[in-house]
């Protein structure tokens, strides 16, 4: 008996390996790119800063999955991390445990999302979720080393103004119905 050819197909979990690697290096190298800028904006008070999280809430609300959160909150992650080293300033104390906030804040805004992209009102609420669930990470930080609760609190709101609105749901409106059909045909997968 013949033993028959072996298949030259790719597993069925090489396109979702390929998805989230495109996925996860766009979002790290246009983040980081565009972070570089973005930092050069002083900061008001006690760490608000303008980020740019139209580029993940744009991501996240074209490609729902929470597989696609993940590869897209680590590269934020790692992203802001990287650029931490960068800055004039150097790592903050807050630095570390805000990963931890990229990371989960991009869940957090995936799962409200659930990628309605027509809808302007779930893209800001989920730039406000991933403001919200960051900011109140890095504003333990600032509780937990002694920093008054009413900086830490203004940390929080500024934050969730800069990042969540301006920077982030404001800005992904419009780019998430520009960039959806050439992400599709890019990433390789049809978006929702």
């Amino acid at each position: 008996m013949l033993n028959p050819a072996p298949s030259t197909t790719p597993p069925p979990s090489y396109g979702q390996w390929l998805v989230h690697l495109k996925l996860f290096v766009l979002t790290f190298v246009v983040f980081f790119v565009v972070l570089y800028f973005f930092e050069l904006i002083p900061e008001i008070g006690l760490d608000i800063d303008f980020k740019p999280f139209f580029i993940p809430i744009t991501l996240l609300v074209l490609f729902p999955r929470s597989s696609h959160a993940w590869a897209i909150g680590l590269a934020v992650a790692g992203s802001e991390l990287l650029g931490d080293f960068f800055e004039p300033g150097g790592v903050e104390p807050d630095d570390p445990i805000g990963f931890f906030g990229y990371l989960v804040g991009a869940l957090a805004a995936g799962a409200v999302m659930q990628g309605r992209w027509q809808s302007p009102l779930w893209i800001v609420l989920g730039g406000l979720t991933y403001a919200l669930v960051n900011g109140m990470m890095e504003a333990a930080v600032w509780l937990a080393l002694g920093e008054f609760g009413t900086d830490a609190l203004q940390s929080l709101l500024g934050n969730m103004v800069t990042h969540g609105i301006i920077a982030g749901g404001i800005v992904a409106i419009p780019l998430a119905r520009l960039l959806k059909p050439y992400l599709t045909r890019w990433v390789g997968i049809p978006t929702t």
